[in-house]
Order: structure tokens, then C-alpha cells, then sequence
């Protein structure tokens, strides 16, 4: 009778609980900008109602720092917890390093000294605008992010669906830190809020087109969706960003009642939280959907 003190032999052994062997993009994404987001709100409220500032000694330094914030934050929430998972992404630094190199190298000086779109598309109409950044600066960023993608690490290291994901934001990430970085050096003397501003509006432009096109590639590989589809989805990335750029711009102009130096700056981050939430929310969805479909076809098959 010695099993009726044994507990395994009572109750019911319970199941493991499986092991998922991927880092989680989707919550290391969230986490960053969520991280962005709060000091971006809170530097607002410590300069404009508080009278809290950056002496005027330090604020170049302070800036630059704040340009490669999120670089930081994606190095400790996604790029170090890849060496804990069962099944590591490869190559994630290599594609961060590589888009960053390709941004300030080809991306930047051809937007500022070829293209020049603040030096003719101001003056244009809403529509002109946002057709003239998508086929600028739009489409030059989405595209040159792509070809980082493609010749390091797209399709072989692409596994899941949120692979796409991960190696997707780490292209945003070297991208926009570089924009960042030329807007504090440009602006040395800029304001610790609309600074973070600046950043969060460029990190969500970039994050936002990146996920499009991670959507576009993965759609590819494991939908195998037309040949016209990846292209379509680049194509959608430009022309938000088009947007983006134009309406964050038009929201700068507005004039609120508020005598507070940022009154038009908060605005444009206004602008950029909504746009950022509604490109994420959409493309999660979609993501979610396929990879549920994909699942339902595996069991259907097994069965």
C-alpha cells in the first residue's frame, strides 16, 4: 500500500507547459517605444510646466543621447534576450549595423542633396506632398531597408512570421537612430522635448513602414503570394510615410491657445501616436490572422 503515500500516484501528473523557443517581437517592440513614449510625455510636462531645462552646455550631448535612446532600448529588450532563446535570430546586429551604414551613406544624402523635397514640395498642396514624399523619401528608405533584408538575411533566416517582424524592426531602428542623430546635431540647441518628439515621429515612421513590408515578405515566403504582392506592400509602406510626413507637418502649422513653447509640437505627437498605434494595431491583426490560418491548415492536415 506504499502508492497511497506517493502524490505522483494520486493526482494526475500535469503537462509540461511548452516551451515557445522565439523571442517575442511583438511585446519587445511594444516595450521600447512604450518606453520612448512615457519620456517623450514627460520631458514635455517638465519643460512646459515645469520650467525644468537642459543647460544649454550640455544639450548637444543630451540630444545626441536621446537620438540613440531607442538603439539602446532595442539592444537590451530584443537584441541581448536573443541569446536566451531556445531558437536565436541570427544576424539581427549585422542587419541594424549594415541598414545604419546604407542610411547615412546613400539614404540621407541623396534625400537632402538630390532630392530635396523641403525645397519644393512646402509650397505644394496636401496631395502633391504626400505623393512627393512617397516617391522620395518614402520610397528610397523602404527600399533600401528591403535590399538590407534581402541580401543578409531574407528568406533563409526567416523561419516564422515574426521573424520577419524582428528583422524588420531592427532595419527601422538603425534607420531612424540615424535620421535622430542628424536632427541633434543639427539642432543643438533644441529643446529635450521636441527633440524626443522629433525622435518618436521618425521612429514611428519607421517602424510603422517596416512592419508593412515585413508583412509583404513573410506573405511571400510562407503564403507564397503573388509576385506583385511584396512590391504592393512597399509601395503602402511609402505612401503612409508620405503621409505621415505631410499631416505631421500640416498639425506643426496649427495654432492652439495654449502659450507654452511646444504648442505646436505636441500636435505632431498627437499625430505620430495615432498613426503609430493604427499601423501597428492593423498589421498585428494581420499577422495574427495569417498565422492563425496557418495553424488551422497544419492541424487540418495532420488530421
Amino acid at each position: 500500500m506504499a502508492f497511497i503515500n506517493n502524490p505522483r500516484l494520486i493526482t494526475p501528473p500535469k503537462e509540461e507547459e511548452e516551451i515557445y523557443p522565439y523571442r517575442r517581437a511583438w511585446r519587445s517592440i511594444f516595450i521600447e517605444t512604450g518606453v520612448v513614449m512615457g519620456l517623450t510625455l514627460v520631458a514635455f510636462v517638465l519643460v512646459n510646466f515645469i520650467g525644468i531645462t537642459v543647460p544649454s552646455e550640455f544639450s548637444l550631448y543630451v540630444n545626441v543621447l536621446l537620438a540613440v535612446l531607442p538603439t539602446l532600448l532595442w539592444l537590451l529588450f530584443s537584441r541581448v534576450p536573443e541569446n536566451n532563446a531556445v531558437e536565436p535570430r541570427r544576424r539581427l546586429l549585422t542587419t541594424f549595423t549594415v541598414t545604419a551604414l546604407v542610411a547615412n551613406a546613400i539614404g540621407i544624402p541623396l534625400v537632402n542633396s538630390v532630392f530635396e523635397p523641403t525645397a519644393w514640395l512646402p509650397l505644394q498642396s496636401d496631395v502633391n506632398r504626400i505623393l512627393g514624399y512617397m516617391l522620395t523619401v518614402g520610397i528610397l528608405q523602404e527600399f533600401l531597408k528591403y535590399l538590407v533584408l534581402r541580401y543578409i538575411v531574407w528568406p533563409d533566416y526567416y523561419r516564422i512570421r515574426t521573424d520577419a517582424v524582428a528583422y524588420g524592426v531592427a532595419t527601422a531602428i538603425a534607420y531612424a537612430m540615424v535620421l535622430n542623430l542628424h536632427y541633434a546635431l543639427a539642432n543643438p540647441n533644441a529643446a529635450t522635448d521636441v527633440v524626443l518628439m522629433r525622435i518618436f515621429a521618425n521612429l514611428s515612421i519607421q517602424i510603422v513602414g517596416s512592419i508593412i513590408v515585413a508583412f509583404g515578405l513573410s506573405e511571400t515566403l510562407f503564403s507564397n503570394a503573388l509576385s506583385l504582392f511584396l512590391p504592393f506592400m512597399m509601395a503602402i509602406a511609402a505612401l503612409l510615410s508620405g503621409v505621415a510626413i505631410t499631416l505631421r507637418a500640416s498639425f506643426l502649422n496649427a495654432v492652439i491657445g495654449l502659450t507654452i513653447s511646444s504648442q505646436r509640437e505636441i500636435f505632431g505627437l498627437l499625430f505620430s501616436l495615432v498613426f503609430y498605434f493604427a499601423g501597428m494595431a492593423v498589421f498585428f491583426f494581420l499577422f495574427s490572422i495569417t498565422e492563425q490560418r496557418e495553424q488551422d491548415r497544419i492541424i487540418g492536415q495532420e488530421i
